[in-house]
């Protein structure tokens, strides 16, 4: 039995050995009447398939769109801030006008200043260093002015010589002639009274009074007190100059 060959134009059957087809009038050549394979069926699609459902949708993937929020609002916020720090910085003009600082002045000691210091104390002083210097001696000349505490300027003069272990402390200070006097008189009767005994006075200054006076002082009132016992190597000297008032003490280290 000869296999049953189709048109390759329609699709039809055709005799073997036709030299067209019947129903659409293609003309065949040895190449078009070789056999070809019956053409495919078509398989109908039913109701069941056009109705098969959907693949329900994949879940959306929330945790990845909120990372991707706080990633664009942190960088949102660097931008900001990069800006505002490379920004230049205004001065603010809402401040108003500056008051100026007032510096309250320096108080200075009650009734005294560096200008208002005794003239004749400050004379004594170059003098009184002039006259005490010596090798290695340590000489320290020290102002004191009146206070409420003080009633007068005071001269303060210390010196150190180590070489026999001698101290010298005195104060010079101007408190009037009467008070000078009254001063010597009843300090010296106080140390003597204490078990000191009278020695010889030592002129402790007189230089230097008679240079800031301008003269040789007229009275002269000098009282020295040598200590004993537990005072022993300590004495002290009370002198008046006119209106001044020396008040010397000796110390020797034994």
């Amino acid at each position: 039995m000869d296999e049953l060959k189709y048109c390759q134009n329609c699709g039809a059957a055709i005799s073997p050995g036709a030299a067209f087809c019947a129903k659409c009038g293609k003309t065949f050549t040895n190449t078009s009447t070789s056999p070809s394979p019956a053409p495919p069926r078509s398989t109908p699609q039913g109701p069941l398939d056009n109705q098969r459902p959907s693949p329900p949708p994949k879940p959306q993937r929330r945790f990845e769109k909120r990372y991707v929020l706080y990633g664009i609002a942190v960088l949102f916020f660097l931008a900001v801030a990069a800006a505002v720090v490379s920004s230049p910085q205004q001065p603010n003009t809402n401040l108003g006008t500056p008051t100026p600082t007032v510096q309250a002045p320096t108080a200075t000691p009650s009734g005294a200043s560096a200008s208002s210091f005794d003239p004749i104390l400050t004379k004594m002083e170059p003098v009184l260093k002039a006259e005490y210097t010596s090798p290695n001696a340590n000489i320290t000349i020290t102002e004191s002015p009146k206070h409420a505490g003080q009633s007068v300027d005071m001269l303060h003069f210390d010196v150190y010589y180590p070489a026999n272990g001698t101290t010298i402390g005195a104060t010079v200070d101007n408190r009037g002639a009467s008070e000078a006097s009254a001063s010597v008189t009843s300090l010296s009767a106080f140390d003597i009274s204490s078990g000191g005994v009278q020695g010889t006075p030592t002129n402790f200054g007189l230089q230097a009074a008679t240079v800031a006076l301008g003269h040789a002082p007229s009275t002269v009132n000098d009282l020295y007190v040598k200590g004993t016992g537990n005072n022993e190597g300590v004495g002290t000297e009370y002198i008046q100059y006119d209106s001044l008032f020396v008040q010397v003490m000796y110390t020797t280290l034994s």
